[in-house]
């Protein structure tokens, strides 16, 4: 038997409707308050109807993802239909659910019973994190601007708070909830963004308040750890100890391989390696000619039919360079006054972009290194400007 308990948060949504899906992200207050009973009249009943959330737009659901582990409420539009979201929070084990039982408007507010269902002592459960939720379309709701939400709840706390938005619409994710020198996330910068830091881990990019003070010191594409400190969220340069070991996004190994082209098809790329002939399939036809001398790197996934290339590297394209003189452009990227090695003089400027992949950490780069680059684009100039598409220390 399940025992059953009426919980919740009251939170205020500030709505921006913008594009397919506007949203809000309710954070938790620690102050509590007790919860007001209040008669909810029956005229102002919303017509609600459950929803599968895979049915709704990749965008949303991804909005969706984002908001799961948190208590609270999600109020969005999508393909001009209006939704409410409620959640439960992480929770340790399975047989727990949340559910909304009954939808009011009252004036410019939209009061939500929700009913929570935990699992009880002698029920048998799934021992692995689990974040339950709810989600209704609402019917008869013309439009959601300017409403707010309140979830009523018993013996519950209430916390009213308003949404945070970068100035380009960005949902900030909370950090409340870290103590002083946890570690908030470990991944690769995507932007700078004022007081504001996009930060890529697996498939997922965040954005986050820091210190915009450190944003000099750090590049884009460089792999940081984000920690919450006594005034704010702060940056430290993650070091990778091993390159030859790659994932992807998706936690799948990157595989590399070396040997000459055999074969150009529509679909794939053939080429005779010291393993014999393996054959690649690619979704963009890297510019090479049969004959070249490549290294693949590619994605295995359960047979020597299944590789899937994900990046290819010229050996004429690579060069080998001496850092002169370290800069970062105004966007932010790393940007190497480089020399061949024989030469006195700069006459390369390497551009590592968010493309580029950098089998080096940047904290560590420093003048007089040597650095292998392979070029993607090289503009005639002077000094030439590179556009590398690796380069490894």
């Amino acid at each position: 038997m399940k025992k059953k308990s009426i919980i919740g948060v009251g939170v205020l949504v500030a709505l921006l409707v913008t594009g397919c899906s506007s949203a809000v992200e309710p954070k938790l207050d620690p102050g509590t308050t007790e919860p007001t009973a209040i008669t909810l009249p029956e005229s102002n009943l919303v017509e609600m109807e459950r929803v599968d959330p895979m049915t709704v737009s990749e965008e949303a659901r991804q909005e969706l993802e984002v908001r799961r582990n948190k208590e609270g409420a999600y109020l969005f539009t999508d393909n001009g239909e209006n939704y409410l979201a409620v959640f439960a929070g992480e929770r340790n084990t399975g047989g727990y659910g949340i559910e909304i039982t009954e939808v009011v408007l009252v004036d410019s507010e939209l009061m939500v019973s929700v009913e929570m269902t935990e699992p009880g002592f002698d029920v048998v459960v799934t021992d692995a994190l689990t974040y339950p939720m709810d989600l209704v379309e609402l019917i008869n709701v013309e439009s959601i601007e300017e409403l707010a939400v309140t979830l009523e709840l018993e013996n519950g706390t209430v916390s009213t708070v308003n949404d945070e938005r970068t100035d380009q619409g960005y949902y900030v994710s909370p950090t409340s909830e870290y103590k002083s020198g946890e570690i908030i996330t470990v991944g690769d910068i995507m932007e700078f963004d004022g007081q504001y830091i996009h930060i890529i881990a697996g498939d997922l990019v965040e954005v986050f308040e820091y210190d915009r003070n450190q944003a000099s010191e750090y590049y884009l594409g460089q792999k940081v750890q984000l920690i919450k400190g006594e005034s704010g969220n702060t940056l430290k340069p993650f070091i990778v100890e091993d390159f030859s070991i790659r994932h992807s996004n998706m936690g799948q190994l990157i595989y590399d391989a070396n040997g000459e082209i055999t074969q150009i098809g529509e679909e794939t790329i053939t080429v005779s390696t010291d393993d014999g002939e393996l054959i690649f399939k690619v979704y963009e036809k890297p510019s090479v000619v049969v004959g070249d001398q490549v290294e693949v790197h590619y994605m295995n996934f359960g047979g020597t039919e299944e590789n899937s290339m994900i990046a290819l590297y010229r050996e004429n394209s690579k060069m080998e360079m001496l850092v002169r003189e370290i800069h970062r452009t105004e966007s932010g990227k790393l940007m190497l006054y480089t020399s061949a090695i024989a030469s006195e003089k700069i006459d390369y400027h390497v551009s590592i972009g968010g493309g580029t992949v950098a089998e080096f950490n940047y904290s560590e780069i420093q003048v007089g290194d040597f650095v292998t680059v392979y070029a993607d684009i090289i503009l005639e100039s002077e000094p030439a400007q590179v556009h590398a598409s690796r380069v490894i220390k």
